[in-house]
């Protein structure tokens, strides 16, 4: 069976990419993952037009901000594309009618932070109340 194409793209520095952990090679495993070192706008529309034109998926890391976010790069992400992953909480910085109207499924990183959410509010709560 093919791997999803998988495409990461970060800054030079490499600071948003956890590729150390062993959760970033079962994610290797898993999916064909492509990482693409961010350096102007007009490169990575071009990269999106060419080398990644069958990507199954965008995991949308930090780096992308560098260069204005995600939303600049919607329209050229190709027809291929299904899925746009983010890992952190909260989607308002995303096109998110533009990215349902190309069929394309905006995802985050789940309920993991909720845990800690919950201690912030439970703790906010007790400070009031002193």
């Amino acid at each position: 069976m093919t791997k999803h194409k998988v495409l990461i793209p970060i800054h030079p520095d490499k600071c948003d990419l956890a590729d150390h952990l062993p959760e970033f090679e079962k994610f290797q495993q898993t999916f064909d993952v492509h990482i693409e070192v961010l350096t102007t706008s007009e490169n990575f529309i071009h990269a999106l037009k060419t080398k990644y034109n069958d990507i199954a998926a965008v995991w949308a890391t930090s780096s992308l901000y560098k260069l204005g976010g995600l939303n600049p790069f919607i329209d050229y992400l190709p027809d291929t594309v299904k899925v746009v992953a983010f890992p952190w909480v909260g989607h308002n910085a995303f096109d998110g009618e533009k990215l349902k109207e190309k069929g394309i499924i905006l995802a985050n990183i789940g309920d993991s932070p909720s845990k800690d959410v919950a201690d912030i509010a439970l703790l906010l709560t007790l400070a009031t109340f002193r």
